[in-house]
């Protein structure tokens, strides 16, 4: 006798499986077996699909399938309307689809569904050139539009949307970002999770927006060119705090007073903050609560821009990105050195620091205040390699991925032989990857050695990398492969 499983049980599997390398393909299975695991697992696999096939081999195919079959799920008036518009109604297109698939959408992309649907008109709906009164892009149009009345009208429960400007000057996709004045706009966009838009959308968008959206707590704000009073508006009135938040500027102006002011009351409990070219900094000092911090910034700036951040105390934060062209070493050590040790991966991107003679100061600072380090990309000068890299691998015991590199182009060689031979005795237990700089090299005795070390330390194959290479050390490198102390890359 079969056991019947509660529909509670069903959907915890099902996500599980969900969430294992996003595997679809099972899921779909499970939705043949029976009524009820097909009820629980259709809404699942229709939650984002376009999302979900961008990267399948066989996209194009499997798209202009979706939008059939979201075709399918629209009323007898609308198909009607498609009819006129020289969209041909086949008799697969007439049939009502088993479920309305477009109700359980949860994540939707206009610029997405715009590329989707063009490639639709343009491989289902072929004509005869002498047969064709319309162009194929008002068709688009038509079929686009039908497409979202369905979406508003049908999802009581969207969680994430994304409204971008087309590359393209004037697309079609664009006529479609006032999605918030849509007909059921009340009820489908109302329980926003996360919205990502270019900053640059006209106000009125943002204020029809902040009268319907006010559940938001994950913002993606791309091109962020004006002081947009609407978009100020839209982070006022949410209900909840941000715990997300993404900013692309795209001008080197530091300062946007409205939008400031509105993020200030809203920012305290961020535990994500990614930030494209700097603004006023000191916005986000009071948001402890930060656990992942990315900050990118191609300009010089000056000292007062970060210098209350980085005094702020960020115990919490795991992960520190940034990729700061002209940097001051100084602020990035104090920045450390207040997250207390929370600091679990660093990744670290240079051109010029304005303040190189502080070069050792940042490295020490890491090695006695990231015990916990798990994972460091960065630069490593030479200067300072022999003594702090064998510290750095005995402090950071936890570390499992270590990438460095030289950013300074044509630099000579650099020997580590000594370093690696003094290293082979801290080398870090879980160690997994280990990517050196180009400009590094070490004679054999020192490659073998260190190789030593990781037979005896390591339970797993380690993927390594060291330039400046002769057939000798080649020769050993195969050696420990075989052995499987490294692994083969």
């Amino acid at each position: 006798m079969s056991i019947k499983l509660p529909v509670e049980c069903l959907i915890e599997i099902f996500e599980f499986i969900i969430q294992q390398n996003f595997d679809y393909y099972t899921l779909r299975s499970c939705s043949l077996v029976n009524r009820q695991w097909c009820a629980v697992a259709i809404p699942m696999l229709w939650e984002e699909p376009l999302m979900n096939l961008q990267q399948h081999e066989l996209a194009h195919e499997k798209i202009c399938m979706l939008i059939t079959t979201y075709i399918m799920c629209l009323s007898d008036e609308a198909k009607i309307i498609l009819s006129k518009c020289g969209v041909k109604m086949t008799p697969t297109l007439k049939r009502r689809a088993t479920f309305n698939y477009a109700s359980y959408l949860r994540h939707l992309d206009n610029v997405i569904l715009f590329d989707a649907t063009e490639m639709w008109i343009g491989s289902c709906n072929t004509t005869p050139s002498e047969e064709q009164c319309f162009i194929p892009i008002f068709q688009t149009y038509q079929l686009l539009e039908q497409l979202y009345n369905n979406f508003i009208e049908s999802c009581d429960n969207l969680k994430q949307l994304n409204l971008r400007r087309s590359d393209q000057v004037k697309s079609l996709s664009d006529s479609f970002l006032r999605l918030h004045f849509f007909p059921g706009a009340e009820k489908s966009l109302s329980w926003l999770n996360e919205f990502s838009f270019d900053g640059c959308i006209e106000p009125e968008i943002f204020f029809q927006a902040s009268k319907i959206s006010y559940n938001i707590q994950h913002l993606r704000i791309n091109c962020v060119c004006i002081d947009n009073k609407g978009l100020a508006e839209l982070i006022q009135v949410q209900r909840k705090p941000l715990l997300s938040l993404s900013i692309e500027t795209t001008t080197t102006k530091f300062q946007f007073p409205i939008i400031e002011n509105s993020l200030k009351h809203k920012i305290n409990f961020l535990t994500s903050l990614s930030l494209h070219r700097m603004f006023s900094m000191d916005i986000f000092s009071n948001c402890n609560n930060l656990e992942k911090l990315a900050i990118t910034h191609v300009e010089p700036f000056g000292k007062d821009l970060m210098e209350n951040f980085v005094n702020s105390k960020f115990r919490k934060l795991r992960e520190l990105q940034l990729q700061l062209d002209f940097p001051y070493l100084y602020q990035i050590s104090t920045l450390i050195k207040n997250t207390g040790g929370s600091l679990t991966s660093i990744y670290l991107y240079w051109i010029t620091p304005q303040d190189t003679n502080n070069f050792s100061l940042l490295i020490s600072t890491i090695i006695m205040y990231c015990p916990n380090l798990t994972e460091y990309l960065g630069s490593y000068a030479n200067v300072v390699i022999n003594y702090f890299l064998p510290l750095f691998f005995q402090k950071c015991s936890k570390l499992e991925y270590f990438y460095i590199f030289n950013n300074v182009n044509g630099s000579l060689c650099y020997d580590i032989s000594n370093v690696m031979k003094a290293i082979s005795k801290n080398i870090p237990k879980n160690l997994k990857m280990m990517w050196l700089s180009e400009n590094w090299s070490c004679n054999t005795e020192a490659l073998n050695l260190f190789l030593e070390g990781c037979e005896k330390r390591l339970s797993k194959p380690l993927l390594f990398s060291i330039c400046n290479r002769t057939r000798q050390h080649d020769e050993i490198i195969e050696r420990y492969i075989f052995k499987n102390v490294l692994a083969n890359n």
